[in-house]
């Protein structure tokens, strides 16, 4: 079940390799249905795109998603999947935020500032994946959603490579 806000008439869909179920919204309210008969990364998205949630849906298992919040709670594997990706999803966006000033300004004591910004958000996701993503991968190392995580892991823990430090 799941509530979006000032979004009545939008489809919110659930798919995972292909559509398992889709509904309007009514009343800010929608109810999603599925069988899964083990652990399978699902996607919540409104038809506009604007909204998206990553579920991870247990077999047998009942979660309340807030669309707009981005908030799951019902499945304590989603619930922590769930809190990674949106500090994730925040220091990415603070990052992006920050790079868009860094290429408004010009090379200085400012942009000197701004890189350290953008560097420090890099450093946070790495502690968010070290404190909460090699947990999950642990605890959940028999779910599908380990492989995601572990690329997700990867992908953050080596992006100094592509980044200019110097």
């Amino acid at each position: 079940t799941g509530t979006v806000k000032d979004m009545d008439g939008v489809i919110v869909t659930m798919a995972a390799k292909e559509v398992m179920d889709s509904i309007m919204v009514t009343d800010n309210k929608f109810q999603l249905q599925g069988y899964t008969g083990s652990a399978v990364m699902v996607t919540l998205y409104s038809s506009d795109y604007s909204l998206f949630v990553e579920l991870l849906v247990m077999p047998g298992s009942q979660m309340t998603v807030d669309m707009v919040a981005g908030e799951v709670t019902g499945n304590k594997p989603t619930e922590q999947l769930n809190r990674l990706v949106q500090g994730n999803r925040a220091l990415i966006k603070e990052r992006t935020q920050i790079a868009y000033q860094m290429m408004a300004t010009e090379k200085g004591p400012a942009f000197d500032s701004l890189q350290t910004l953008y560097h420090s958000c890099n450093d946070r996701r790495k502690q968010l994946m070290d404190s909460l993503g090699w947990d999950y991968y642990k605890e959940n190392i028999d779910n599908p959603v380990a492989g995601h995580i572990l690329f997700e892991i990867a992908s953050v823990m080596t992006e100094d490579v592509f980044l200019d430090k110097g």
